[in-house]
């Protein structure tokens, strides 16, 4: 009997539910584990000029808002559909939306655009790649630490034969304890990642969206 494909996605079971019923319906193993950990910073926005805030992912806005309540008068500005889907669940309007997540070069420029002379504030992880904020100048923006990205020192026991990385940080926490040889099909979410592959010389294909619906077109065309 002939072995079953082996799956990695850098994200959780709970968050991978359509992955794991597509995998269970081709009869491939898959292995949701992410590769990194996240822990809250203490912020204060006191003294911070902005009338818009950016949020880079839902991780962003849920650290944000578990200590800083977003006033009326605020703007709130994200990075792309899921994103916004996730502010928006929570009762907020958001007035920009990036048209294309995974490539944030472009969102950047279209939200420098729309932006115009108002003040922005990012709240970022500790290793945010501050895409958004490089086309800006910079007394236009502020920047908070909102929470640490750790990365886990483990290692998988199975050996994947495909594996999908959701961020740079998987990417390089993942190759900490183990390494990705030219057998292995590898996909990942968004420019950023597909830049951190190419820096480590793995040739990746970039997915089309960055969500469940992404891998699974991937892994169909396997």
């Amino acid at each position: 009997m002939p072995k079953a494909m082996v799956v990695f996605y850098s994200r959780k079971p709970e968050q991978s539910k359509a992955i794991q019923a597509f995998c269970d319906s081709r009869g491939f193993q898959l292995l949701a584990e992410p590769f990194i950990a996240f822990e809250s910073v203490a912020f204060t926005t006191e003294n911070l000029e902005h009338e818009i805030v950016f949020f880079t992912s839902p991780r962003s806005f849920d650290f944000y808002v578990s200590q800083e309540k977003i006033n009326e008068d605020i703007a709130l500005a994200c990075i792309g559909h899921s994103t916004q889907k996730h502010v928006e669940s929570f009762g907020y309007i958001t007035a920009f939306v990036g048209s294309q997540s995974n490539k944030p070069k472009v969102v950047a420029e279209e939200f420098k655009s729309w932006l115009g002379q108002r003040k922005v504030l990012f709240p970022i992880s500790n290793i945010s790649n501050q895409t958004i904020q490089a086309v800006l100048p910079n007394n236009q923006f502020h920047e908070i630490v909102v929470y640490k990205t750790l990365l886990l020192d483990k290692k998988l026991d199975l050996q994947p034969d495909v594996l999908i990385f959701t961020s740079p940080s998987n990417a390089k926490a993942y190759l900490k304890n183990q390494e990705i040889d030219s057998q292995k099909k590898v996909a990942c979410f968004g420019q950023t990642t597909g830049d951190f592959l190419i820096s480590k010389k793995i040739t990746h294909t970039t997915l089309e969206t960055t969500d469940e619906a992404g891998v699974i077109k991937y892994l169909e065309q396997l």
